[in-house]
């Protein structure tokens, strides 16, 4: 499911004229880790018009659901997205494991000069504010030569 949600993403901003590329390395230069499935690059989407890092995740808001309050089980299966958001936000805060007291993911590619864009989507359909957001502005700077995230 991630790598279907990955390629679709990639696909839309091709189709939109954009340049994108899947599974970049060396976004950030201290360690192996790779912040992005897809970065956008020389597109204007982010922001300010930097370079665009999408992170996917994809959740299962029924996983581990038997050990969940009532509360807590409610709140996973009327709250749509509810899982995936809470991926983005881990994705977003996510230390290096070496050290946990340093810069979270989206300061260390920030300082890089691009954006750290996650974005999620459940198992079951329900995609974030920031997947649906991305691909809207896919469409307008397809559409209409324009669009930031």
């Amino acid at each position: 499911m991630h790598n279907i949600l990955r390629d679709t993403l990639h696909a839309m901003a091709s189709a939109a004229g954009l340049v994108a590329h899947t599974e970049p390395i060396g976004i950030v230069y201290d360690g192996n880790e790779r912040p992005a499935d897809i970065i956008i690059v020389g597109s204007g989407v982010g922001r300010f018009g930097e370079d665009l890092c999408v992170d996917c995740s994809v959740t299962d808001s029924m996983a581990g659901i038997d050990g969940l309050t009532r509360a807590q089980k409610s709140r996973r299966t009327w709250e749509l997205a509810h899982a995936a958001s809470l991926a983005e936000k881990a994705k977003r805060e996510k230390r290096r494991t070496d050290d946990p007291g340093g810069l979270t993911m989206a300061e260390r590619v920030r300082n890089e000069g691009k954006l750290f864009y996650p974005v999620g989507a459940e198992v079951l359909g329900a995609t974030t504010a920031s997947c649906t957001q991305l691909i809207k502005n896919s469409v307008r700077k397809r559409t209409t030569g324009g669009g930031t995230t």
